[in-house]
């Protein structure tokens, strides 16, 4: 039998863990600051340059979830509804 607080101790972990993957936000002077950091990036650099290093360090995200497309949507039909 599974002891009921080793149980809410590992969802608190779970929970926890989940937390840490969430994205981070930022307060409202630390945007107007990445903002004015962003700026100055540009400005001094070329586009290609830039980019650059906006995208140092970043890495592809893989997704395990197929998107699923609405059939209806995406039709040619001339049907109306």
């Amino acid at each position: 039998m599974e002891n009921p607080s080793s149980s809410s101790s590992s969802a608190e972990l779970e929970r926890q863990l989940c937390i840490q993957r969430e994205p981070k936000a930022l307060f409202e002077k630390e945007m107007k600051l990445a903002r004015e950091a962003a700026l100055q990036v540009i400005n001094n650099n070329s586009k290609e340059e830039a980019l650059k290093i906006f995208l140092e360090g970043l890495e592809p995200v893989m997704t395990s979830v197929k998107p699923t497309w609405d059939d209806s949507l995406t039709s040619d039909s001339d049907e109306e509804y």
